[in-house]
């Protein structure tokens, strides 16, 4: 088990250099603690990607849905 704050998170729904090396992580133990805030840091993160101009506002929607998705995948399955 890992603790995740959102510079580890983000990369696994924004592909960054380093998201294959999250990614390879989150395979070894894909158990995540994170902060209660960590969910509006990611959509605030997500938002100035997409103002930065490297998404669009559909691809930021997306990560937003999954980011719900897995917040609710904790809720229902918490550790």
């Amino acid at each position: 088990m890992r603790f995740w704050d959102t510079s580890a998170i983000i990369p696994l729904f924004v592909e960054e250099p380093r998201s294959e090396t999250i990614r390879s992580i989150v395979k070894e133990d894909g158990d995540m603690v994170a902060w209660w805030a960590t969910p509006v840091e990611c959509i605030s993160a997500a938002a100035r990607v997409r103002r930065e101009g490297k998404m669009s506002t559909e691809e930021e929607q997306t990560i937003r849905v999954r980011l719900d998705m897995a917040a609710m995948l904790e809720r229902d399955h918490p550790l």
